[in-house]
């Protein structure tokens, strides 16, 4: 199980920009504000917390999500250091 931070840095080598996290039971799913009006582009990057691998959101949501929305949260990435 690797932890969110662990998932961050692996995300921030797929993807470019990052403003968001949504976690589920079993992945953390990054995006930024132009995911959701987006056609094409870079989309969510998903990685899997059992292992951190890296699936496109196509894959996890065939496959993983299969969990309550009480189970979700959404969050704010704070990159700054």
């Amino acid at each position: 199980m690797i932890s969110y931070n662990e998932a961050l840095k692996i995300a921030l080598q797929l993807k470019s920009r990052i403003d968001k996290c949504v976690e589920t039971p079993n992945a953390y799913l990054f995006k930024n504000v132009d995911d959701e009006y987006s056609i094409g582009g870079e989309g969510i990057c998903c990685i899997l917390k059992e292992n951190g691998k890296a699936i496109g959101t196509t894959e996890y949501y065939e496959n993983y999500a299969n969990y309550s929305d009480d189970e979700v949260k959404e969050f704010d990435v704070n990159l700054k250091v």
